[in-house]
């Protein structure tokens, strides 16, 4: 499996001209492509789409995506929403099975993050590789047994070391990355490398944030996407 990034931030720009497209990836497995949410203008071969959420910098820009897509989506309510915004076929998939889709089994798994929108993240196995694309969420609990034997988890690094609550609720916002690293040394979960996306201002500047998570979680492979990369 080939994986591209196609953004790396978060909704706010930051300062860092390698991350500049919203969190976004696209996954390709023996000719066959597979995107991750349409926050940017589309541009790429990918035609089956899966959305995390509704907030635009994940779904804003998905009446770019071309008639003959194929837009998967875990929950009935962002077929009801997204139908409206594109002429693609939406396919509704049941959370927290596998579903295969073409060269890849997918799972999505609920998190907490919005009390707008339900989000989830995806599980993507193919070619011998797992991997897990979490940008949003507040709370780990009851999904890590997803994390479990991965080759990459690309994790959610909207802030660094204090949670952000929406509405002045624990519930929703955004889990820092400390925290996050925290729970999975807590219980065990190493994917064999750590990539940090949707990244955010207090991640900001990057370099000097990496080398204090580095100095923290020493056993962890970690590192920052940027837009662009490619991994393989």
């Amino acid at each position: 499996m080939q994986i591209k990034i196609i953004g790396a931030r978060a909704l706010n720009p930051i300062a860092d001209k390698k991350i500049v497209k919203h969190a976004s990836v696209q996954l390709c497995s023996r000719g066959q492509c597979l995107q991750i949410d349409t926050g940017n203008e589309f541009s790429g071969s990918a035609r089956q789409i899966l959305i995390t959420h509704l907030h635009s910098d994940h779904v804003g820009a998905i009446g770019s995506i071309p008639e003959n897509s194929q837009v998967f989506v875990p929950d009935k309510s962002f077929a009801d929403y997204l139908s409206a915004k594109t002429r693609a076929a939406i396919q509704i998939i049941k959370p927290e099975e596998k579903t295969k889709i073409e060269d890849f089994m997918v799972t999505a798994f609920p998190v907490r993050h919005s009390s707008h929108t339900k989000t989830f993240g995806y599980r993507v196995e193919a070619g011998n590789k797992a991997i897990v694309w979490l940008p949003d969420f507040r709370r780990l609990s009851g999904s890590l047994k997803y994390f479990r034997n991965l080759d990459i988890l690309f994790l959610g690094a909207s802030c660094f070391e204090r949670n952000i609550n929406h509405g002045r609720s624990a519930e929703y916002g955004h889990q820092s990355i400390i925290n996050s690293l925290k729970i999975l040394s807590q219980n065990r979960i190493k994917p064999k490398k750590v990539v940090l996306i949707h990244i955010g201002r207090q991640l900001c500047p990057l370099n000097e944030k990496l080398k204090i998570l580095h100095e923290i979680f020493p056993d962890f492979s970690l590192q920052a996407a940027f837009d662009g990369e490619i991994f393989r």
